[in-house]
């Protein structure tokens, strides 16, 4: 799935990949996007942050960041 991901990025085709996997999502994101409640709690860039920043967002225990 994560070459799929990649080769879309490549030939320009946005792709949303929705998941709990964070080494997934830090493997193939230019941007993570955090939402909790179904309201956008965070917007991160992977070579900014951590797997810890991104689940303290998901579970309300730090401020939203968007």
């Amino acid at each position: 799935m994560l070459q799929l991901v990649r080769a879309l990025r490549e030939a320009g085709v946005p792709v949303i990949l929705v998941t709990h996997n964070m080494q997934d999502a830090f493997a193939v994101a230019d941007r993570l996007l955090v939402m909790r409640r179904g309201r956008l709690v965070g917007e991160c860039s992977p070579s900014t942050t951590s797997v810890s920043e991104l689940v303290s967002l998901m579970l309300g225990a730090t401020e939203a960041r968007v």
